[in-house]
């Protein structure tokens, strides 16, 4: 497995929200991958990723599994939920940090910024 210096894997799956998102992370600085919840197992088995982000486009069954295969493949990744506080969705239980979408895409840049530093801190003890 390869790791790749503040790569985020952002899981969705609606392809245009992907895409936007993971632009906006780029511009800020992140490397940013995309999958769908199917994909997960192939996608941290291949690459070591710093934070892994759930989308609010998966529903809470597909969260589940993600969230099982991240524990067993890269039990210490940081997640960041999204979620539309709105609507009524909750996020994910495990999640570490979590970020409501209407909050805008700041909010989601520094939840990014304190996952990266929290993985730091646990790669470095």
């Amino acid at each position: 497995m390869r790791a790749v210096a503040r790569t985020v894997l952002y899981v969705g799956n609606d392809p245009l929200l992907s895409k936007s998102t993971c632009g906006l992370l780029r511009a800020n600085g992140f490397g940013a991958r995309t999958c769908l919840p199917a994909n997960i197992r192939l996608m941290l088995r291949n690459v070591k990723f710093q934070a892994v982000v759930l989308c609010a486009t998966i529903a809470a069954e597909q969260a589940d599994q993600v969230v099982e295969v991240l524990s067993e493949e890269q039990p210490q990744t940081p997640i960041v939920s999204i979620h539309v506080g709105l609507l009524g969705d909750t996020p994910h239980p495990a999640s570490t940090y979590v970020v409501d979408a209407l909050a805008g895409p700041n909010a989601l840049i520094s939840a990014m910024k304190s996952a990266m530093s929290q993985q730091c801190a646990t790669e470095s003890a």
